[in-house]
């Protein structure tokens, strides 16, 4: 069966964020942007351009997972709770990040590695949120950029501008501050359960539609429920992907396993000790 190909153009870099420089922050105040943020991002596709500087290498780094950051609603069920993270749980999450020397990389940066082609600052992590509620715009992303954090926004493209998720302003915004987004779909139906025939509608139109808000190339891809087999792996490699997220537990990387990323879910009723103990793989 031919699949659908789209061929892309050169990335366009984001945004830099802007460093403050010591005398413009005081000794007891959180950065606007941190001086410790890191962002290097690749110049061409990490699998064609260029050549290896060493030979591929695992990588030992935290993606983290979250969904919500917000209050919870009244009528909470317990899905609702578990993808919940408070707002202040999520900012004492970022300072603890800050303080203890955390520096924010991106999925691209993170393949370059894999590749030996860039290394990795100490402390490298990378975040992501799943879905694009409205709460990440509003409460998760002025928490990033206060502590000079980026992340990566893994968008349900065809609910871009409902009732509760991100809009259009919203996701440019975002890309314009540093942040990255990805796809996650085109409905959020479990792509193991369609015809291999209709996985490139919802794969590849999902990236058409967010690339057209954002300006950015899509490169990266976070499977709806998690679920996927090599059928779906196929179609992203074939159409230029660099790599997909799992929502398998992990921190352990290979350029084998680009297509299967593995994370950290970060709970509603994870406490700060709990979180720290995530990060450092128990």
């Amino acid at each position: 069966m031919a699949l659908l190909a789209i061929v892309m153009g050169s990335a366009e870099p984001l945004v830099p964020i802007t460093h403050l420089t010591s005398a413009q922050t005081s000794a007891n105040s959180i950065p606007l942007t941190n001086p410790r943020f890191y962002n290097s991002e690749p110049l061409s596709d990490p699998f064609t351009g260029g050549e290896s500087l060493a030979a591929p290498t695992n990588v030992e780094l935290p993606i983290l997972m979250y969904h919500h950051v917000g209050e919870l609603p009244y009528n909470a069920d317990t899905i609702r709770r578990g993808l919940t993270v408070s707002t202040a749980n999520f900012e004492t999450q970022m300072r603890f990040l800050w303080e203890k020397g955390y520096k924010t990389v991106s999925l691209g940066t993170l393949l370059t590695a894999l590749q030996g082609r860039e290394g990795l600052p100490s402390q490298a992590i990378i975040l992501t949120f799943d879905d694009g509620y409205k709460d990440n715009f509003q409460n998760a992303y002025p928490i990033l950029k206060r502590y000079g954090f980026t992340a990566t926004f893994f968008v349900i493209a065809r609910y871009i501008g409902r009732p509760e998720y991100l809009s259009q302003e919203d996701i440019r915004e975002m890309v314009t501050g540093g942040m990255f987004v990805e796809a996650h779909g085109l409905t959020h139906i479990d792509l193991t359960t369609i015809p291999p025939a209709a996985l490139p509608k919802e794969i590849l139109e999902a990236r058409q539609n967010i690339e057209a808000y954002t300006g950015q190339q899509v490169r990266f891809f976070s499977y709806p429920s998690g679920r996927y087999n090599e059928t779906i792996i196929k179609v992203l490699r074939e159409n230029n992907f660099w790599g997909a997220v799992t929502t398998h537990y992990g921190r352990q990387h290979s350029l084998d396993d680009a297509f299967q990323l593995k994370r950290i879910r970060v709970s509603g009723s994870d406490s700060l000790a709990t979180f720290a103990a995530k990060l450092g793989g128990r």
